[in-house]
């Protein structure tokens, strides 16, 4: 078979060549469109971000006004020794009850609260207990329990 040489090539050199040309080609396209972050946002689903988390549960706090009250053990009955007040954190209305709880209670009727449905109770010597009579010099503790 008799082969045409143009220019120094020759038909079948040139055939080759064009066999190779698309490998070429598809390797330059292949490195085109490999990086797939490369491509739009349009032609991939994305899952979108999870949902921030719950905010924190609120909490119901306890706030004594004295903190640390200190009076005489001769005060009369019914003296306002302190006042309590229950609030939640995130601003919301209490609306419970203030009651005295363990440990300490109302340390055995020496104190009581006046207004225990409301968020702001006073504390103050128990009307119906002895008073403070001889407990000059000591720590009376009592505690509150909030409930909602």
């Amino acid at each position: 078979m008799p082969t045409l040489v143009r220019r120094g090539v020759s038909v079948l050199d040139f055939a080759a060549r064009r066999l190779r040309a698309p490998i070429v080609v598809s390797a330059v396209l292949l490195l085109l469109a490999a990086p797939a972050w490369a491509q739009s946002s349009h032609r991939h689903h994305h899952t979108p971000p999870p949902p921030p988390p719950p905010p924190p549960s609120p909490t119901l706090t306890l706030t004594f006004n004295p903190q640390m009250p200190s009076v005489q053990d001769t005060v009369p009955l019914d003296t306002v020794i302190a006042t309590v007040t229950a609030a939640w954190s995130d601003g919301s209305l209490f609306t419970g009850t203030l009651m005295f709880g363990s440990p300490y209670a109302d340390d055995g009727g020496t104190f009581a609260l006046i207004c225990q449905s409301c968020a702001t109770a006073n504390i103050v010597v128990s009307p119906t207990g002895l008073g403070l009579m001889g407990d000059g010099g000591t720590v009376q503790q009592i505690t509150v329990v909030a409930t909602q």
